[in-house]
């Protein structure tokens, strides 16, 4: 679909859909025959959409990883934030946000679940995660090198950042770091070095860490401070600006018949909002209707379509019924 807005700054507003202007009272109707008309306008209706909202965390560094990796373990040492933290996968729910004040500065983390094989492609909730990482500057890949369960730090690592690539090449692009955590358990060095190889063979600075006992914290936050310095601010999408409506005169109508329906169809803006914001209800205002409908032309060209007396034609929401009595 078509991105129709991208609210990034504080008090940033869109107007997704306008309300209708309100109605003529009756003495906007009245003339030197009719002095006290007995009707009145309807207001406009109101534009009616469909529009999906998304919430994007915006953030300097983006934390990515498998679950369980030490995410929000590293978060909560690194900034006040408070994540949920537990021994099992899938603690993290939803993204957490983190100020980090590092030397004078700052930049801001966001911690999202964990990811999965086939995160790009919705599995394990990944489309909604992988989202918030759209705008950060620099990507952290939080890998665990304790070997846990057997599992591969280096393919964690490959698949993490396949699945990054596969939702946003632009985003697995971006400058990276990756951070080695659980180094305070046996087992981690021997990983960390094939960690490492397979890093340098792809352009990647690994910082070992322990985030339970707090070593390399600080290494890695000088890292991830000079990386978001020299880091851009990713481009937003491309918001398509939708002009407005020309101004429209009541004859600047289609005419079609619908064979299926045996109806004819009148379209255009103005005739459309006419109909709409007559009232009716009101005998007055349907001889009024009727008069600006034979004024237009809309009776003869229906006559010229092979329209009879009796003959439907379908204005907006409503169904009106060819009188030629009057001619």
């Amino acid at each position: 679909g078509r991105v129709l807005a991208d609210l990034v700054q504080p008090n940033q507003r869109y107007i997704a859909a306008r309300g209708g202007r309100g109605g003529r009272g009756n003495i906007h109707f009245a003339n030197a025959t009719r002095q006290a008309p007995g009707f009145a306008e309807r207001g406009e209706p109101a534009e009616e959409k469909a529009v999906t909202l998304e919430l994007k965390l915006l953030a300097d560094v983006g934390l990515a990883g498998y679950p369980n990796a030490g995410k929000s373990t590293f978060l909560s040492r690194i900034s006040s934030a408070r994540p949920k933290i537990a021994d099992y996968p899938f603690t993290t729910l939803e993204p957490n946000l983190g100020v980090v004040d590092f030397e004078g500065g700052g930049f801001v983390v966001a911690d999202i679940p964990g990811l999965i094989e086939g995160a790009h492609q919705g599995v394990g909730l990944g489309l909604d995660f992988l989202r918030h990482l759209e705008r950060t500057r620099v990507i952290a890949y939080v890998v665990d090198v304790s070997g846990f369960e057997g599992r591969s730090p280096v393919e964690d690592f490959r698949n993490v950042r396949h699945e990054l690539a596969m939702f946003s090449p632009d985003m697995a692009a971006r400058n990276a770091l990756i951070i080695a955590n659980k180094m305070d358990i046996p087992g981690a060095e021997a990983n960390l070095d094939l960690l490492a190889a397979t890093a340098k063979e792809q352009g990647y600075e690994v910082i070992p860490i322990s985030a339970v006992t707090g070593q390399g914290l600080q290494e890695a936050l000088y890292r991830l401070a000079d990386l978001v310095k020299s880091s851009p601010a990713p481009e937003g999408p491309v918001v398509e600006v939708q002009p407005e409506e020309p101004p429209t005169n009541l004859s600047d109508f289609e005419l079609h018949y619908n064979a299926a329906e045996n109806i004819f169809e009148a379209q255009g803006i103005a005739i459309e909002r006419l109909v709409a914001m007559t009232d009716l209800s009101s005998d007055e205002a349907l001889l009024r209707l009727q008069r600006l409908f034979r004024k237009i032309g809309l009776e003869e060209r229906m006559k010229q379509a092979g329209a009879e007396e009796g003959s439907l034609v379908r204005i907006g929401k409503n169904e009106f019924e060819l009188d030629l009595s009057n001619e």
